[in-house]
């Protein structure tokens, strides 16, 4: 099992803002969730919002197995629903990279492009293919197997790095709104 982080863009309803009681409340009961899961390895989660387009969020998800993150994304499908009240979904995700390896813990560059960038393992931070997954806003409705699975290349790196990044594609540099490291508990 390889690790993967699941990232997962928003933009916010017309009226709310990142600083509302409501708002902090629902991304802290997610937090608790997903670190309720982390029994093995580590998970890391964050909450970052775009420095370009306030109204777009980003929360990445780090787990140690692409399993264990929809076991996570099952058990988060009330929290989600709350969460929909305040964003509108617009891309999910599913990159395989160690969340460990991302330069998180401050601002950072998100490159996504549809072809990987010449060189890429010369550039800063980390990058992979991302398989793009269908946002399921129903928790009854199963995703379709059969549903085409968008690639695309996804690259993570420290926001004053941006420039580097910038020659291969749009660069969105977001700042980390919530943000927190989960060690490995025992399962219980």
């Amino acid at each position: 099992m390889r690790p993967v982080v699941r990232i997962w863009f928003n933009t916010l309803k017309e009226g709310h803002s990142v600083i509302e009681t409501a708002f902090s409340g629902v991304w802290s009961q997610i937090l608790a969730t997903t670190a309720s899961f982390v029994t093995e390895g580590s998970g890391h989660y964050g909450l970052f919002q775009c420095d370009e387009q306030p109204d777009v969020l980003a929360v990445l998800f780090g787990y140690t197995s692409k399993e264990l993150g929809e076991k996570v994304a099952q058990a988060l499908n009330e929290s989600v629903s709350v969460a929909l009240d305040l964003v509108d979904p617009t891309d999910l995700l599913v990159v395989d990279i160690d969340v460990a390896e991302l330069p998180l813990g401050s601002k950072i560059a998100i490159l996504i492009s549809d072809s990987e960038p010449a060189g890429s393992d010369s550039l800063p931070g980390r990058g992979s293919w991302a398989v793009s997954e269908p946002i399921i806003l129903d928790p009854n409705q199963e995703p379709d197997p059969d549903a085409p699975r968008e690639s695309k290349w996804v690259h993570i790196a420290p926001s004053d790095e941006a420039d580097q990044l910038s020659k291969f594609g749009t660069v969105r540099n977001f700042a980390p709104i919530m943000e927190s490291h989960m060690d490995s508990q025992p399962a219980e």
